[in-house]
């Protein structure tokens, strides 16, 4: 983002049913949000003015996330913590901002930022053990929590860092299906974010 007076990172939740909602809708969402909200957001010139606002990877449709980010331009000073009430209550609870920051204005834009992704698959429940140990993964991607056995299904955890960082979470589960005979995953949820510039924060 250019610089200006301040950036504040907003981390939300995008979770059923806009889970189908593609990026180009949350950014028009987002547009009448702010503006409802009287957030001071800085604005493009020219005959069409649009917010500055600086967007994470776009989400595959059909993915509920517990940590998407945005990176807002104020043109004045805001708290926070006030402007994370104050969007609550325009949004609708599946899309509730969790986490608000200022960040200044000499950070990265959030996907320049990011340096790991994390997701969760929840499949089917076919196979008393799942034999993950065989399965040689792709560069970047990481089995991060042994598979665990519910009563009709099992749910396992990745990072994907590197080259891996924008993979289709989706080619990945067709690509576990393919290695162990499952079926399709009931869902897929991007559980975290970690930013390069720190080893914490908005982490799940």
């Amino acid at each position: 983002m250019e610089e200006g007076l301040c950036n504040v990172r907003v981390q939300h939740l995008k979770l059923r049913p806009f889970h189908f909602f593609s990026q180009l809708d949350i950014t028009r969402l987002w547009d009448r949000v702010l503006r409802r909200a009287r957030i001071p957001v800085e604005y493009t010139r020219g005959f069409n003015p649009r917010p500055k606002l600086s967007f994470g990877p776009a989400l595959p449709l059909g993915v509920t996330s517990l940590a998407e980010f945005l990176d807002i331009k104020l043109s004045l000073p805001y708290d926070p913590a006030i402007m994370k009430e104050t969007l609550n209550k325009e949004l609708p609870g599946e899309l509730a901002v969790i986490k608000a920051e200022n960040i200044g204005t000499e950070k990265q834009s959030v996907s320049k930022s990011i340096a790991a992704m994390y997701y969760t698959y929840t499949f089917p429940l076919k196979l008393d053990k799942i034999p993950f140990h065989s399965i040689d993964f792709p560069d970047g991607v990481e089995m991060i929590k042994a598979p665990l056995a519910e009563r009709t299904c099992f749910v396992v955890s990745f990072v994907f860092t590197g080259k891996a960082l924008l993979a289709n979470p989706f080619k990945f589960a067709q690509f576990l299906r393919e290695c162990l005979s499952l079926d399709a995953p009931m869902e897929i949820e991007k559980t975290g974010v970690l930013f390069a510039e720190h080893s914490g924060g908005f982490l799940r």
